[in-house]
């Protein structure tokens, strides 16, 4: 994951877990299969008998039913089971591998099991997708099912799914002006249940207590009891399309930059214009990464497809050692601040 994440490449996993996978293992087929495996026929016989003097016998609330032959699945804390049933796992891992070898075109996948939890991982969606329906595939022909309760997926991003934060956290980060994050939590509201009064970072907890939802069904939102805070509700705002900007930034110039973005409150300000014009494109990169800034005064200058950053040579090995680029991928959001003659 720390590797695709430094690359900025989405790592597509999907987390196994078999069902109980030692009362559901196919005998005939685990016989088959060790006998693949090089297990030799004393040896083979002597787990088959083990298998087959296996008796069951139910019992509910103290009374004991009939008894009855076992015929699926492996001992529960037996030496030999966990053994037994990695042979298996392998055995479709590797019938997995022999499906694969003529659709992979060049993809990779990483598949790692412990015990009957097992994990897939990937660059491509659908060759993942491809993969978990040959172990499925494999799993079902040895009598293993996949939980499909437990089994879960996850989507792993580069560090530029980090960094969008909103406008307000991203104000407040660059003007100073705003409430934090704390002096927000500490921040009293109402509750639009109850009309308790208390603090914002307990409120989700408060409106789940028997308090709370025994006195809201008698409270009503008009009773102008206590003066209410509005609690913002969070709304969605559609991805902004990308844009093109052109902008100078002559050498003689001595004033503060306003980054060319509407409603970006974002400038800076240096004598020495290449600091500006660094600063200009680090935000960029950071804040507006679907946008493109062009310097009228830089020539030649090209997008790193791993960081963002524009700059001179910026696709090549020797660029993506630099700091620069490895600062830009790993922590998520800065901002070039000048401590002299700073306008905001």
């Amino acid at each position: 994951m720390q590797l695709h994440y430094s690359k900025n490449e989405p790592l597509y996993m999907i987390f196994l877990d078999l069902k109980k996978s030692y009362d559901t293992l196919d005998r005939e087929q685990a016989a088959r299969i060790l006998t693949l495996y090089g297990v030799g026929k004393n040896l083979l016989r002597f787990i088959m008998k083990i298998w087959d003097g296996d008796t069951m016998v139910p019992r509910q609330a103290g009374y004991f039913g009939k008894s009855f032959r076992a015929w699926r699945g492996v001992r529960q804390g037996d030496i030999m089971s966990p053994v037994i049933f990695n042979i298996m796992v392998d055995a479709v891992l590797r019938y997995t591998k022999q499906r694969l070898a003529g659709n992979r075109q060049g993809k990779k996948e990483y598949t790692v099991f412990y015990a009957d939890d097992g994990c897939i991982a990937g660059t491509d969606a659908q060759h993942i997708q491809k993969v978990l329906n040959f172990l499925l595939e494999g799993f079902d022909s040895v009598g293993l099912k996949t939980n499909t309760i437990k089994t879960e997926y996850m989507i792993s991003t580069g560090p530029n799914g980090s960094v969008q934060i909103s406008s307000q956290a991203y104000n407040r980060k660059v003007t100073g002006t705003g409430l934090t994050h704390r002096q927000r939590s500490l921040e009293k509201v109402i509750c639009q249940l109850c009309g308790t009064q208390v603090n914002r970072q307990y409120l989700k907890k408060h409106q789940s207590t028997k308090r709370c939802t025994q006195t809201g069904t008698t409270f009503q939102l008009t009773t102008p009891t206590k003066q209410r805070i509005i609690i913002e509700t969070t709304i969605a705002t559609p991805q902004e399309r990308p844009m093109n900007f052109n902008i100078s930034i002559p050498s003689s110039n001595r004033h503060s930059i306003q980054c060319p973005r509407p409603g970006c409150p974002f400038s800076s300000f240096n004598i020495k214009p290449n600091v500006i014009r660094q600063a200009m494109r680090k935000h960029f990169c950071n804040k507006h990464m679907g946008d493109t800034i062009t310097i009228q005064e830089e020539e030649n200058f090209e997008k790193c497809t791993r960081c963002g950053f524009s700059g001179k040579s910026c696709n090549n090995a020797k660029h993506w050692e630099t700091n620069t680029c490895i600062e830009m991928i790993e922590s998520g959001f800065h901002i070039l601040k000048n401590t002299k003659n700073e306008p905001h």
